[in-house]
């Protein structure tokens, strides 16, 4: 381990002690990180997805449905002068995520990509929730409650564009994603009770794209003073 962090240190990094234990990786994260109260958690993107990873998951996956805090997953260079990747559906829980991605394009003078997927299928229950927040099956009204969404987020310098598809989400998002150095996408709120908890296209689009990925969770009152330059 100090082999490693030696050459952090040579440029001035300042570093904690590592920590050394015998525990689940994920467990171990989760815990260190509330007890010292990160900000951030920044993990390795894991191997190639496998059958064993679909059935239960890698150790970021589980650390991101886990975590109350932002998780990055690091996958190659960072998006210096590259391409912010940020879906959105209109909910809440985008709002979140668009929210980083602004912040993630100005911190690296990077270009910001919105992506809005109308889905083909219209599922044959939707709660109060979903309807208030369905993109239209129209791809000009859709793409006209994006621009209005968009409207109440302050993007001012940066480099926007907005894309609005048809298609399965978790699929147009990883495409989407495949000249982005970063993904950033806001995830639900967890339910240790229910499977999927953070929601079935934010599980498949993290398992299967290639940038580096952060995820946001839906804030609660406590957020912006535990993660500030999220929320600047």
């Amino acid at each position: 381990v100090e082999i490693e962090l030696n050459p952090l240190r040579e440029i001035g990094v300042a570093l904690e002690a590592p920590i050394v234990e015998r525990e689940r990786p994920e467990e171990l994260v989760l815990r260190v990180a509330e007890e010292v109260g990160a900000q951030l958690i920044v993990t390795g993107g894991g191997g190639p997805v496998t059958v064993r990873r679909w059935v239960i998951g890698s150790t970021a996956e589980k650390i991101v449905r886990h975590a109350h805090v932002p998780v990055w997953i690091a996958r190659g260079v960072l998006p210096v002068n590259g391409t912010v990747m940020c879906p959105v559906d209109l909910s809440p829980q985008s709002r979140v995520g668009l929210t980083a991605a602004v912040r993630m394009a100005r911190v690296f003078d990077a270009k910001l990509v919105v992506v809005s997927v109308i889905e083909e299928q219209t599922r044959g229950f939707l709660d109060a929730e979903d309807l208030e927040t369905r993109l239209d099956a129209d791809e000009a009204r859709a793409q006209a409650q994006v621009e209005s969404f968009l409207a109440a987020t302050d993007t001012s310098d940066v480099e926007l564009e907005v894309r609005v598809t048809i298609g399965d989400p978790a699929e147009r998002i990883v495409e989407a994603s495949e000249d982005a150095a970063l993904l950033v996408i806001g995830s639900r709120g967890f339910d240790l009770l229910k499977p999927g908890a953070l929601g079935t296209v934010t599980e498949r689009s993290l398992r299967v794209s290639r940038c580096s990925a952060l995820t946001v969770r839906d804030p609660d009152a406590g957020a912006p003073s535990r993660r500030p330059d999220l929320y600047r």
